[in-house]
Protein backbone atom coordinates (compact mmCIF):
# COMPACT_ATOMS: atom_id res chain seq x y z
CA UNK A 1 0.00 0.00 0.00
CA UNK A 2 1.48 3.23 -1.11
CA UNK A 3 1.00 6.47 0.82
CA UNK A 4 0.79 9.58 -1.30
CA UNK A 5 2.40 12.80 -0.05
CA UNK A 6 -0.96 14.52 0.49
CA UNK A 7 -2.18 11.59 2.59
CA UNK A 8 0.99 11.77 4.63
CA UNK A 9 0.37 15.43 5.45
CA UNK A 10 -3.16 14.63 6.64
CA UNK A 11 -2.00 11.65 8.67
CA UNK A 12 0.68 13.69 10.46
CA UNK A 13 -1.81 16.33 11.63
CA UNK A 14 -4.28 13.69 12.71
CA UNK A 15 -1.54 11.77 14.53
CA UNK A 16 -0.79 14.76 16.75
CA UNK A 17 -4.50 15.19 17.54
CA UNK A 18 -4.83 11.50 18.33
CA UNK A 19 -1.75 11.67 20.57
CA UNK A 20 -3.33 14.55 22.51
CA UNK A 21 -6.60 12.64 23.00
CA UNK A 22 -4.69 9.53 24.06
CA UNK A 23 -2.66 11.52 26.59
CA UNK A 24 -5.85 13.03 28.03
CA UNK A 25 -7.39 9.58 28.38
CA UNK A 26 -4.29 8.26 30.13
CA UNK A 27 -4.13 11.19 32.53
CA UNK A 28 -7.85 10.86 33.26
CA UNK A 29 -7.41 7.18 34.12
CA UNK A 30 -4.43 7.98 36.35
CA UNK A 31 -6.42 10.70 38.13
CA UNK A 32 -9.33 8.32 38.69
CA UNK A 33 -6.97 5.73 40.12
CA UNK A 34 -5.43 8.29 42.49
CA UNK A 35 -8.88 9.42 43.62
CA UNK A 36 -9.89 5.81 44.24
CA UNK A 37 -6.71 5.16 46.25
CA UNK A 38 -7.32 8.28 48.36
CA UNK A 39 -10.90 7.22 49.07
CA UNK A 40 -9.78 3.69 49.98
CA UNK A 41 -7.09 5.07 52.29
CA UNK A 42 -9.64 7.29 54.06
CA UNK A 43 -12.04 4.35 54.54
CA UNK A 44 -9.26 2.16 55.94
CA UNK A 45 -8.18 4.90 58.33
CA UNK A 46 -11.77 5.36 59.53
CA UNK A 47 -12.12 1.62 60.13
CA UNK A 48 -8.80 1.52 61.96
CA UNK A 49 -9.90 4.32 64.29
CA UNK A 50 -13.29 2.72 64.84
CA UNK A 51 -11.92 -0.70 65.79
CA UNK A 52 -8.85 0.62 67.59
CA UNK A 53 -10.62 1.45 70.87
CA UNK A 54 -10.46 -0.92 73.82
CA UNK A 55 -13.50 -2.21 75.58
CA UNK A 56 -14.40 -1.06 79.08
CA UNK A 57 -14.19 -4.57 80.48
CA UNK A 58 -10.69 -5.21 79.21
CA UNK A 59 -8.11 -5.52 81.95
CA UNK A 60 -10.58 -6.12 84.75
CA UNK A 61 -10.24 -9.10 87.06
CA UNK A 62 -13.07 -11.46 87.96
CA UNK A 63 -12.93 -12.80 91.47
CA UNK A 64 -15.14 -15.79 92.25
CA UNK A 65 -16.42 -15.87 95.82
CA UNK A 66 -17.68 -19.05 97.45
CA UNK A 67 -20.95 -17.27 98.21
CA UNK A 68 -21.82 -16.40 94.63
CA UNK A 69 -24.14 -18.65 92.64
CA UNK A 70 -21.61 -18.88 89.79
CA UNK A 71 -19.11 -20.66 91.99
CA UNK A 72 -21.85 -23.02 93.20
CA UNK A 73 -22.50 -23.97 89.60
CA UNK A 74 -18.85 -24.91 89.23
CA UNK A 75 -19.05 -27.07 92.35
CA UNK A 76 -22.17 -28.78 91.04
CA UNK A 77 -20.38 -29.58 87.78
CA UNK A 78 -17.49 -31.14 89.70
CA UNK A 79 -19.92 -33.24 91.74
CA UNK A 80 -21.70 -34.43 88.58
CA UNK A 81 -18.38 -35.33 87.03
CA UNK A 82 -17.35 -37.29 90.11
CA UNK A 83 -20.69 -39.16 90.06
CA UNK A 84 -20.24 -40.04 86.40
CA UNK A 85 -16.75 -41.34 87.05
CA UNK A 86 -18.01 -43.41 89.97
CA UNK A 87 -20.77 -44.96 87.84
CA UNK A 88 -18.26 -45.76 85.10
CA UNK A 89 -15.98 -47.48 87.61
CA UNK A 90 -18.93 -49.42 88.97
CA UNK A 91 -19.95 -50.52 85.47
CA UNK A 92 -16.40 -51.67 84.78
CA UNK A 93 -16.44 -53.76 87.94
CA UNK A 94 -19.71 -55.38 86.91
CA UNK A 95 -18.49 -56.09 83.40
CA UNK A 96 -15.19 -57.46 84.67
CA UNK A 97 -16.80 -60.88 84.58
CA UNK A 98 -15.04 -62.65 81.70
CA UNK A 99 -18.12 -64.37 80.33
CA UNK A 100 -20.38 -61.35 79.97
CA UNK A 101 -20.44 -59.59 76.64
CA UNK A 102 -18.58 -62.26 74.68
CA UNK A 103 -21.54 -63.97 72.96
CA UNK A 104 -24.63 -62.41 71.44
CA UNK A 105 -27.80 -64.47 71.17
CA UNK A 106 -29.84 -63.33 68.18
CA UNK A 107 -32.26 -66.27 68.01
CA UNK A 108 -35.89 -65.52 68.60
Amino acid sequence: MNIRPIDLQILVTQATEIAKVQAQDNSQLANQQLAFNDQLHKEMEAKRKKVGGTEKTEGKVIVADAKTPESNIGKKNVKKKNKKEATKKQEKKQSADGLRGTNIDISS
